[in-house]
C-alpha cells in the first residue's frame, strides 16, 4: 500500500488532498452562514491544519485511534486478497503507486492531490477500506454499494487523475473463519455532473481562500 513515508508527506503538505474532500464540502450549521456563503467548522479545522503545514514546512501527523490502526495493519493483506479478483474482473491486475504516482496532483488546478491505493490499467485507480467495526463491511456487502461518506474522495480523486473508474474495495479478515469471502469489491463510475457541478468548484473555492488567508497572514503572494 502507499507508504507514508516523508517524501510522500512532503509532496502533499499544504494541498487539498481528496481523502479530506468531505470536510470540505460540509454545510454549515445555521442557514444563515450558509446563506452568507461560510465555511462550515469541520472545514476551517481543516483549512487551518494547511495553513500550519504552510507556515512551518511540516507535515501535520493526525492523531491515529484504534480504527485507524486497524485499517493501515490489514491495507496490504486487502491489497494482496484484492489482485487476483480485480484482474480477473477488469482484465488486469492492479499495481501500487510508487513515485510519481504515489501522490497525484491536479494538472490544471495547483494545491490540490491524491494518493490512490492502486492503479488498474489506464482508466482505474483501487480505493481499499479496512473498517474496524465488522459490522460496517457487513453493512457495505449488504447494500452491495459503496458507503456514501467515500464518494468525495473517490470522485473527487478520479477528477483529479483524469481517470474512468474507481474500483472500491472493503475487507475484513474476520470473515474468513465463517468460509465468507472477506473481500467486497464495487466498480464505481466517474460521475462528470457531480464532479463538474458540485465537488471541483467547491474544493477550488477552498484553495483559494486557503491561498487567501496565507497571504493575509504573511503579507506576501503565495
Amino acid at each position: 500500500m502507499k507508504q507514508r513515508t516523508t517524501e510522500w508527506r512532503m509532496a502533499r503538505l499544504g494541498d487539498v488532498t481528496a481523502s479530506r474532500f468531505k470536510d470540505v464540502l460540509t454545510k454549515p450549521r445555521t442557514k444563515a452562514a450558509r446563506d452568507a456563503g461560510e465555511m462550515s467548522e469541520t472545514a476551517m479545522r481543516y483549512m487551518e491544519e494547511l495553513l500550519a503545514e504552510l507556515l512551518t514546512g511540516m507535515p501535520i501527523d493526525r492523531w491515529q485511534n484504534a480504527a485507524m490502526r486497524w485499517g493501515s495493519e490489514w491495507e496490504s493483506h486487502a491489497f494482496d486478497a484484492a489482485v487476483e479478483a480485480i484482474e480477473k474482473r477488469f482484465g488486469t491486475p492492479p499495481t501500487l503507486p510508487e513515485g510519481e504516482f504515489a501522490y497525484i496532483q491536479h494538472p490544471t488546478e495547483p494545491g490540490i492531490g491524491c494518493s490512490p491505493d492502486g492503479i488498474i490499467g489506464e482508466d482505474g485507480l483501487l480505493e481499499i477500506k479496512c473498517p474496524a467495526n465488522p459490522a460496517v463491511h457487513i453493512r457495505t456487502m449488504l447494500d452491495g454499494e459503496m458507503p456514501e461518506k467515500h464518494i468525495e474522495q473517490v470522485q473527487g480523486s478520479l477528477w483529479i487523475a483524469k481517470k474512468k473508474f474507481y474500483c472500491f474495495c472493503s475487507f475484513d479478515p474476520r470473515l474468513e473463519a465463517s468460509g465468507v469471502n472477506p473481500l467486497f469489491i464495487k466498480k464505481v463510475e466517474r460521475d462528470d455532473g457531480y464532479i463538474n457541478e458540485i465537488l471541483a468548484p467547491a474544493v477550488i473555492r477552498f484553495r483559494d481562500k486557503l491561498r487567501e488567508k496565507y497571504r493575509e497572514i504573511v503579507n506576501e503572494p503565495f
